[in-house]
């Protein structure tokens, strides 16, 4: 309780936190030895990794006239996923 209190008071501008949220943080803690998230399970991302990013943002500094679909098929990825590496 003295932890939630001392954050609490010391960020008031944040939403308060609760003695459950500490109490499974420390437990995560003691279990993993980092507060850090448990790896996902599902599908592990391809399209938006850091090399795929470097290399469409390059090829759009190389040719700034470069359509959305064709840098998508140029790098065998959706064109969503081109607007978002934008």
């Amino acid at each position: 309780q003295e932890v939630v209190d001392l954050f609490n008071a010391t960020y008031p501008d944040r939403n308060p936190i609760s003695k459950s949220t500490v109490q499974k943080t420390v437990i995560r803690f003691h279990e993993t030895g980092t507060v850090k998230d448990r790896p996902r399970s599902g599908r592990p991302k391809f399209a938006t990794t850091d090399d795929n990013s470097l290399d469409v943002l390059q090829s759009f500094q190389e040719n700034p006239h470069l359509s959305v679909p064709k840098a998508a098929q140029a790098h065998n990825i959706s064109s969503k996923s081109v607007r978002k590496i934008l």
